[in-house]
């Protein structure tokens, strides 16, 4: 992040895709924790969300540039993290209408649970709602799923969160899913990652929301070092 400009820059490669800009901080602020698992681990993270000023996008030989004012969320950590991860992860930024009389809101949502095979459990109460330029945090969360083959689809998500004042009630349908899983001597690692929509409801003070057609992130990966 740039201290003068308050402009956000990034640049992420992968083999054959290239994204790169600026953007500003939206939404709230960003949720910053820092993690502790046993001694000597522990992991530092920064989550929060973006509005695009300027970016583009490169695919091999085709450039597209992005639409200002798109919305993103992004996730940074770093650290020394346990022996035994396994979690899901859920991210999704868009607009919420309001159904009393119709108005729209931005909106910012990250759940991040720990699954059964993390050693040593952690809840860490990573269940994160930005709405009206505010962070707010759900006191409980959870997500249900079912995979339909040994390659690990799934089918539906169901997604709930409870808290002060908020309450979440969402499907998660994913539309696609990229696995990468690999063994070796030292570590053995199953990361699963799905895109979808998202839609359901959102209680905020009274007032309720809803999400349509969203696009999210879930994870569902397992890694032992």
């Amino acid at each position: 992040r740039d201290p003068s400009s308050g402009l956000f820059q990034f640049s992420v490669h992968t083999e054959h895709l290239h994204i790169a800009g600026t953007a500003k901080a939206a939404i709230g602020p960003p949720f910053v924790q820092v993690t502790t698992f046993q001694p000597g681990r522990g992991t530092y993270q920064r989550y929060g969300n973006l509005v695009l000023e300027h970016a583009t996008l490169t695919l091999k030989d085709q450039v597209v540039d992005l639409p200002k004012g798109t919305l993103g969320g992004y996730d940074h950590s770093l650290g020394h993290n346990r022996g035994l991860q396994n979690w899901n992860w859920l991210c999704a930024v868009g607009k919420a209408r309001r159904v009393r009389g119709g108005k729209i809101e931005p909106f910012g949502i990250q759940i991040v649970l720990d699954r059964d095979k993390a050693r040593p459990r952690v809840k860490s109460g990573k269940y994160l709602l930005w709405m009206h330029n505010r962070l707010r945090k759900f006191r409980h969360a959870e997500m249900n799923y079912a995979y339909t083959n040994r390659s690990k689809d799934t089918g539906d998500w169901t997604v709930f969160g409870h808290g002060d004042g908020i309450e979440l009630d969402l499907k998660f349908a994913p539309q696609s899913h990229r696995r990468d899983k690999m063994a070796r001597a030292v570590f053995h690692a199953d990361f699963n990652q799905y895109y979808g929509l998202l839609g359901g409801t959102l209680k905020v003070d009274g007032e309720t929301y809803s999400i349509d057609r969203v696009f999210a992130t879930g994870e569902d990966s397992h890694l032992e070092l």
